[in-house]
């Protein structure tokens, strides 16, 4: 379930306008990320049966823009995600191999390391097998 909670953020953000032309990534690939480009990864960090078909899911995006770019470019990303992460009702269309329950918010941070700006939203999913 890891992998069609990642593959359905990644789909998701990649049908937005804001995203054209940024490499978007899933946690479970192998896929190399450009160092001097911005990125976005979607991660799943776990994923447990509530009862019986049911499943509560804990997913990330990364947002990680090289600190090279000019501020005011990543500053733009993030309020393309913030405007986003309002919408999240529009994820829904998004989840073909499982029924998106709901899905939540925890918390959006921003910080800088190794010389990238960040900024991580954690969502709290619930989902249904179809």
């Amino acid at each position: 379930m890891n992998l069609v909670v990642e593959q359905s953020l990644a789909d998701w953000l990649r049908g937005l306008d804001a995203f054209d032309g940024i490499a978007i990534h899933t946690g479970q690939s192998n896929a190399e990320i450009p160092g001097d480009a911005p990125s976005i990864i979607c991660a799943c960090e776990s994923c447990d049966i509530v009862a019986g078909a049911l499943y509560r899911a804990t997913g990330a995006i990364l947002l990680s823009t090289p600190s090279t770019l000019d501020l005011d470019q990543h500053r733009q990303l993030v309020t393309a995600l913030r405007t986003a992460l309002k919408s999240l009702a529009d994820l829904t269309p998004y989840f073909t191999e499982a029924a998106l329950a709901g899905v939540v918010l925890a918390n959006l941070t921003e910080s800088q390391s190794s010389d990238r700006w960040l900024a991580t939203a954690n969502l709290i999913l619930g989902l249904a097998e179809i």
